[in-house]
């Protein structure tokens, strides 16, 4: 009844106000001070941050539209709502994010992805050859706009990945045991 009776009166009511406003405040306050911006995600356009680099929601969506019409030559039916169904959007999530850790990893120890080395692996993909079997500009544009891709992405998306295959190669090296050691530890 004490509780009661202050919130209802004038005093009750302003302490109580002061109290939400403040509350407000707080919350306000923290959430600037962690993210730098104002609303949950920084500048609304970021999904994930590896090191100093961002994945942004366009970059995912294209990530994910992608994934899907590759599915879509083994699963004619498959919809984008299926796809998200079967947590198809984390996984391409994950792949983007490790992709750019091991990247961010590489770069920091001194592994470089030179330019002609993207190019040798443009210059691989049939989709830019033109029909003499070369590297064909014309057919390369074609390709880009197919992927919905800008040069400069398919660039850094060749980048992550030969620098992915780089490291990782040399892990799986060396990882079966020799018989006779494993025949001795048996024994």
């Amino acid at each position: 009844q004490f509780f009661r009776n202050f919130f209802s009166s004038k005093i009750g009511v302003v302490v109580t106000l002061s109290l939400v406003v403040l509350m407000g405040l707080a919350f306000a306050s923290g959430d600037i001070a962690s993210s730098g911006a104002f609303g949950g995600v920084a500048g609304g356009d970021r999904v994930a941050s590896v090191g100093s680099d961002r994945i942004g929601t366009a970059e995912l969506e294209r990530a994910a539209t992608r994934a899907v019409e590759q599915l879509r030559q083994e699963n004619p039916k498959l919809t984008m709502k299926d796809f998200l169904d079967q947590g198809g959007l984390d996984k391409v999530l994950g792949q983007m994010i490790d992709l750019a850790a091991l990247r961010n990893f590489g770069e920091s120890h001194g592994i470089h992805i030179s330019d002609r080395l993207i190019d040798s692996e443009i210059a691989k993909i049939n989709d830019v050859k033109g029909l003499d079997g070369k590297f064909s500009d014309q057919a390369y544009r074609a390709f880009l706009a197919k992927a919905g891709l800008t040069d400069d992405q398919l660039r850094k998306q060749i980048a992550a990945s030969l620098m992915a295959r780089q490291l990782l190669t040399g892990a799986d090296l060396g990882a079966a045991v020799p018989a006779e050691l494993t025949r001795r530890y048996a024994g």
